[in-house]
């Protein structure tokens, strides 16, 4: 797909409407943010683990253009034991999925959109940091995060 057609493609999927005018639209688009984003036009700084480093922001520009929620989705490893128990007994699949909703306090005054953006951001770095700091052995960045 052309990278210049994909934001305005998603965008145009969040607010399809697929359902009788009385029922919201129920699209979902999934972005995996594990890549540091070179772009200046699509990244924003943020602070995150203590250090400034750049996040993609395509997630927070469509949470601005769109009516759509964002949401952080993270696979957590709970049971340990899965793996290496007969098939049979283990009875608890080995992940689960950790959700929250990516929330940033909406400006009274009249910001620019970039604003809202690094503001967005800053709000999913926030709650993927608190997943990290709380299993720090579960987290894996294939990238150099702090590589200028």
């Amino acid at each position: 797909m052309n990278d210049k057609r994909c934001f305005q493609l998603l965008c145009d999927a969040l607010t399809k409407k697929t359902q009788p005018a009385s029922s919201p639209s129920q699209q979902i688009v999934g972005i995996v943010a594990d890549q540091r984003a070179k772009d200046p036009n699509t990244r924003v700084e943020v602070r995150f683990l203590e250090q400034c480093t750049h996040f993609p922001s395509g997630a927070a520009r469509l949470n601005l253009y769109t009516p759509s929620a964002t949401l952080l989705f993270a696979t957590l490893l709970h049971n340990h034991d899965f793996y290496r128990s007969p098939a049979s007994t283990a009875s608890t699949k080995p992940f689960r999925l950790h959700v929250r909703q990516i929330s940033y306090q909406r400006p009274e005054s009249d910001e620019s959109p970039q604003t809202e953006v690094a503001q967005i951001t800053q709000a999913y770095a926030d709650l993927l940091q608190e997943v990290v700091l709380q299993y720090p052995e579960q987290y894996l960045w294939m990238h150099d995060l702090w590589k200028e």
